[in-house]
């Protein structure tokens, strides 16, 4: 039987806790493949998970020095980055400044650089009459690397996923994402984990290809049981304390409740923000009786897995300015836990409104984003366990990694 080699592109995993969801996935690529190479772009020594013996690891980290800019500058008239102005220009209608070029240059030259090492092992794989799969996680210039060897190696198979901040412009500098035509030109598919962002590509970029949707998965083998809310609110904000989550509009919401009802608020995670916001919060909240919040930062995921199931929450908030498909509310839905959004990015394939939990505007005001909460607060018993139920089919019937991870993969197998 012909062996399968996966070769497999991350950020962090396994050497370091941020793409803690690929744990889920990587338990069924290993069961998938007879031979898994990972590589990634952490400088971490030590792994943070452990992994079969089949599966190896390297660090492929880089940095642009002086002497890389200076090659770069022998690029600019490669066939690659000239079409890409044209795209750009004609298709995007955005035009080719400095910024950009250097955006472009960066990118590409980070993805000469991580695709080096890589090719040697699909040379020797493929002398070995092995299948070779090429899968990045992430739609960012790894997934140009893994676009530059497609086009070096035509007999292997390339994907990749597109989540959030990869494939959304508004969300990055200069509103541009390098060589999505490129990608789109030498991927086999291209794997969406939100309808929303699959849209947005094939609009915002003009691009078809072999463009599908493939959504994350969470694992949990907890029996639902109906819950009861507790006389004061416990709420839960899980998220990176960065901009775009507005953890400061959930504050000023909290704020203005003024005494009516009883919230006991706690938010998961830290980040660049996070002395900032938490001065915030103690400066907005600590002289209201009736809110009690806790910030302790970040704290090892499986803690925030047992705070769920051991009942400790009501409700999960999230206030963000935009989103991919955010598994944070995926993991409260598998405990039968509703979820209020804001209604930017893959929500609303999440949340059913008044279903599963609440979907409020994207620029709600802090007043509207406490009337939600209000109105989980003054629910009955009966209608609260109604939404904790569909919360959790929620998860079951669309979320479920053991019903989506092998259906994409055996996607890949057969694209």
């Amino acid at each position: 039987m012909d062996k399968k080699t996966l070769i497999l592109f991350t950020s962090y995993f396994p050497f370091e806790p941020f793409e803690e969801y690929l744990e889920n996935e990587i338990n069924y690529l290993t069961s998938a493949f007879d031979k898994i190479y990972i590589f990634s772009q952490s400088s971490q020594k030590g792994t943070f998970y452990k992994l079969p013996d089949h599966v190896s690891y390297y660090n492929n980290s880089y940095h642009v020095n002086f002497f890389s800019k200076i090659y770069a500058i022998f690029l600019i008239r490669c066939k690659i980055l000239f079409e890409e102005k044209k795209f750009i220009n004609q298709k995007l209608k955005i035009s080719f400044s400095l910024t950009r070029k250097k955006i472009l240059l960066i990118d590409y030259l980070k993805a000469k650089n991580f695709s080096n090492p890589v090719s040697k092992i699909i040379k020797h794989e493929i002398s070995e009459h092995h299948s070779v799969f090429l899968y990045s996680y992430w739609n960012d210039y790894k997934a140009i690397a893994a676009a530059l060897l497609k086009k070096d190696f035509p007999q292997i198979k390339a994907v990749s996923r597109a989540h959030g901040w990869d494939i959304y412009l508004e969300r990055n500098t200069e509103n541009y994402l390098p060589l999505k035509k490129f990608m789109a030109d030498y991927f086999d598919s291209i794997y969406f984990v939100s309808e929303n962002g699959k849209q947005y590509f094939q609009n915002r970029f003009q691009l078809n290809g072999n463009l599908k949707l493939a959504r994350l998965g969470v694992e949990n083998s907890y029996p639902f049981k109906v819950r009861k809310k507790s006389i004061e609110l416990r709420l839960v904000s899980c998220s990176k304390l960065i901009p775009l989550k507005r953890i400061e509009l959930l504050i000023e919401a909290l704020y203005s409740l003024q005494g009516s009802i009883k919230i006991n608020w706690i938010h998961f995670g830290d980040g660049i923000l996070f002395n900032s916001v938490k001065d915030y919060a103690k400066e907005k909240l600590s002289d209201e009786s009736n809110i009690q919040f806790s910030m302790p930062g970040y704290i090892d995921h499986q803690a925030i897995l047992d705070h769920y199931k051991n009942g400790n929450t009501d409700i999960l908030i999230n206030v963000s300015s935009t989103e991919g498909l955010p598994l944070t509310m995926i993991e409260a839905m598998s405990y039968g836990i509703p979820v209020i959004g804001t209604d930017v990015g893959g929500i609303s394939e999440i949340i059913e409104d008044k279903v599963n939990g609440l979907l409020i505007h994207a620029d709600s005001s802090p007043r509207e984003i406490a009337e939600a909460i209000e109105i989980f607060y003054k629910m009955s018993d009966e209608e609260y366990s109604k939404y904790c139920l569909n919360a959790y089919q929620t998860w079951k019937t669309k979320f479920n990694a053991e019903k989506n991870y092998p259906e994409f993969i055996e996607n890949i197998f057969s694209v």
